[in-house]
């Protein structure tokens, strides 16, 4: 029995499936980062002004800044490809130019409608695209109807209309006035200026607002489950003669079933190659159909798929039937072996690797309780909402299984609405997610970072700056760089204060070689070392002692190496006072590493030593300055420490990113678990290691290859069987046989005659019979 209220329940959740046809709707949610849309606010005005009047003009002409029209072309041609694949596979114009725009997130509805819609069409010239402006512009259904249910206005839809045709701009002034003095009494609208290309389709507006909102007769009729079905036949004793999805094989066990109903259809979605099938099927069964359809050409179609599949004659026609029957005797003397149970158990075992798969999809996991179809569901089902979440966050490790009920999650994550933790100014703040064990401590360090900043990086940078002058070395990109000169710098002054300055004028490679311990084989004789030994020994001071010859040289070539790759002066030079600099480097390092461990570096991990000099002293400045998220850092503290508890960090810090509000936190938190969790199975389940996208393509391959193979063979069944049945009845009948053959000689085109000749042989050659309804009484 059905439910009293199911009709009701049903016909709402069409209503809502027809609301979401397209997903994301820029009728009513004009987003203007999403991919698909060419935004033409901020066009050049000449090419703009000319583009009014005539209404059309290249995209160069009106995006001539080179990067911005890079960008407009790149969304130019995702609007022409996706609006040239909806016109082709549903005839649905969808390319429109939206002006205007009526913000009414301010008046709590998460709505941003275009005002102005006219359609428009990207014909491509050379490497660009003109844009051209077809018909009239009309004002935006969704916002008459948003006026109109949401608050009691009634729009004057031929005054706007009329002010906007009669204005000299795409988004005049008196288009947006007209809409502000409309909707005066409706406080926080915000009415914007915007203009911009992308696809729209106002199909669900239309569909919504004449579908009336209680189910009609059929409506009811069709949610009935009281109706019993009739028992059908299993698939596997179908025998086709082409493809077929599961709705067509319904009607064609329905029909060999001797069922009588009817199939309403459209154009171009497959009736013909279904009553190519229900004959087939019928042939196959012994039985005959009789085929009506007031237009010829209908049943020319029929004839020819037939002949297309390798069933010529299967169809005798009133006005062709000679040819016809001609065609299937031809076809029965060509029929030959057919190896249908070998094919449908090939399939079989294909069909069996598939349901593995797809058995796999379904697993439930025992403790999640969800599987891989439904994660993939529900991510389908946030990706089509209004508003889809963006985050790609994920929640790692056993907090993915704590967070199975959300509601916790929820309400720590409007915990850090409330204090401000998603704030973009907070956001954008370098002490963002700033980690202190105690409150105490944020004095200090703000303290810390502005001696950095006004004292210890400006003099130290000087002074550096003033060492690289002397001794001529490229400019430092960042602290980290500073220290590697320090420490080279260093290096040489211990050099120089052994070695006499000539040792980096000349190749030490050999002195090297001579000087290395006799163990080691170079292949220079004694005499050679030992003169390279003493010529070494005279580029140390007087006075000085080298223990370690060898191993001083090897250092003197590094650092020579080093001096060379950064400096064009080919002897190094040691500014006076290099130690107490680098007293003061290793200050600044340890202060900076200090700072450092009190901030979240974000994704790219940079520290503070690597940054750019530039960039440091800003940053030095900015914590300095925007203490702000720092005011309630014991509260923020506690709550991130609930947040890391929960797995929720990078969830947090992707919301803090996008600067999500309340509403939108239940989806954003759906989307991070349930992209969590598919991960999760996938990775956990090592069957699915086995479906790469090379398997599943060459299991595609299979079942298709299967598939076609049993279509096939039962086109040569279905031959075989018609053959059999014609050979049986020649033999039978002989005297009807030379009667018939006779009458074909002569060409008789007419059905009456040949039935009349051979009445008993006629039905073994003609399979079904095709004819218009005002041919019947004639040749039947």
């Amino acid at each position: 029995m059905t439910e009293p209220n199911a009709p009701q329940e049903q016909y709402l959740r069409w209503l809502e499936e027809i609301r979401g046809i397209g997903g994301a709707n820029p009728l009513t949610n004009l987003d203007l980062d999403v991919l698909g849309l060419v935004n033409l606010e901020r066009v050049h005005p000449v090419g703009l002004s000319i583009f009014t009047r005539s209404h059309r003009g290249l995209l160069a002409n009106l995006v001539r800044d080179p990067i911005a029209y890079s960008k407009a072309l790149t969304e130019a041609k995702r609007v022409k490809i996706k609006g040239e694949r909806l016109l082709t596979n549903f005839g649905i114009n969808t390319t429109y130019l939206l002006a205007g725009a009526v913000d009414f997130r301010p008046a709590k509805l998460d709505l941003r409608i275009p005002i102005m819609l006219w359609r428009a069409e990207l014909i491509r010239k050379g490497n660009d695209f003109e844009l051209v402006l077809n018909g009239e512009p009309f004002v935006n259904p969704e916002l008459i109807l948003t006026l109109r249910k949401q608050f009691n206005l009634e729009l004057d839809v031929q005054k706007l209309t009329r002010t906007y045709v009669d204005a000299t701009d795409l988004v005049p002034i008196s288009l947006l006035s007209f809409i502000a003095e409309s909707t005066k009494d409706i406080a926080d609208l915000e009415i914007q200026r915007s203009l911009v290309l992308t696809n729209a389709t106002l199909a669900p507006t239309y569909m919504l607002n004449e579908l009336p909102k209680t189910p009609t007769k059929l409506a009811t009729a069709l949610v009935d489950e009281s109706a019993e079905l009739p028992e059908t036949i299993p698939s596997e004793q179908l025998i086709i003669a082409a493809d077929a999805d599961i709705n067509q094989q319904h009607i064609f066990r329905r029909v060999l079933n001797g069922d009588s109903f009817a199939v309403e259809t459209l154009p171009g979605t497959g009736y013909t190659q279904t009553v190519v099938n229900i004959l087939a099927a019928l042939s196959a069964d012994n039985k005959r159909a009789l085929v009506v359809a007031p237009r010829r050409q209908t049943l020319n179609e029929v004839s020819d798929h037939l002949s297309q599949v390798g069933l010529a004659g299967l169809l005798i026609r009133s006005r062709s039937a000679w040819l016809d029957v001609v065609s299937a005797i031809s076809r029965f003397e060509k029929t030959g072996f057919a190896n249908l149970p070998a094919a449908i158990a090939n399939k079989a075992g294909v069909e069996e690797k598939i349901d593995q798969y797809f058995d796999s999809l379904e697993r439930k996991h025992p403790v999640l309780g969800i599987s891989v179809n439904d994660a993939l569901a529900k991510l389908a089902e946030l990706s089509a909402l209004p508003k889809p979440p963006k985050t790609s966050a994920r929640i790692k490790g056993p907090a993915l299984f704590e967070n199975r009920n959300r509601t916790a999650a929820i309400a720590l994550l409007n915990e850090a609405v409330a204090i401000g933790e998603f704030d973009k100014a907070n956001h954008d703040s370098p002490w963002f997610n700033a980690q202190f064990e105690d409150s105490t401590e944020v004095p200090s360090i703000i303290a810390l970072a502005r001696r950095l900043s006004e004292d210890v990086l400006p003099q130290f940078s000087v002074k550096l700056d003033d060492f690289i002058r002397q001794v001529d070395l490229p400019p430092a990109q960042n602290v980290a760089q500073w220290g590697e000169y320090i420490r080279l710098l260093i290096s040489i002054r211990a050099t120089l204060d052994r070695f006499i300055p000539d040792v980096f004028d000349r190749p030490l490679d050999d002195l090297i070689t001579a000087t290395s311990p006799r163990k080691e084989k170079t292949g220079m004789s004694g005499k050679t070392r030992r003169a390279l030994s003493k010529h070494a020994k005279e580029y140390v001071r007087p006075g000085v002692s080298v223990p370690d010859l060898h191993t001083s040289l090897l250092q003197i070539a590094e650092q020579a190496k080093a001096w060379k790759e950064l400096s064009n002066n080919p002897t190094p030079q040691v500014p006076v006072g290099i130690e107490d600099a680098q007293v003061s480097y290793q200050s600044l390092v340890a202060d900076l590493i200090k700072l450092d461990s009190h901030l979240d570096q974000g994704p790219s991990g940079t520290s503070l030593l690597e940054l750019p000099l530039a960039e440091l002293g800003r940053k030095l400045q900015t914590l300095t300055e925007d203490v702000a998220p720092l005011e309630n850092i014991a509260v923020r503290n506690d709550l991130r420490k609930r947040v890391t508890a929960l797995g929720l960090d990078a969830l947090v810090n992707s919301l803090a990113a996008s600067n999500s509000r309340n509403e939108h936190l239940v989806s954003e938190f759906d989307q991070c678990w349930w992209l969590s969790a598919l991960e999760y199975l996938l990775s956990g389940d090592n069957s699915f290691a086995e479906y790469t996208p090379e398997s599943l393509a060459e299991l595609e391959s299979d079942f298709v290859k299967a598939e076609q193979l049993v279509i096939a063979e039962g086109r040569k069944e279905i031959s075989n069987r018609t053959a059999n049945r014609w050979r049986k009845a020649v033999e039978a009948l002989p005297q009807e046989t030379e009667g018939f053959k006779a009458l074909l000689k002569l060409r008789e085109n007419t059905l009456a005659k040949l039935t009349a000749k051979a009445p008993t042989l006629w039905p073994a050659v003609a399979s079904h019979i095709a004819i218009s309804p005002y041919e019947a009484a004639e040749h039947l």
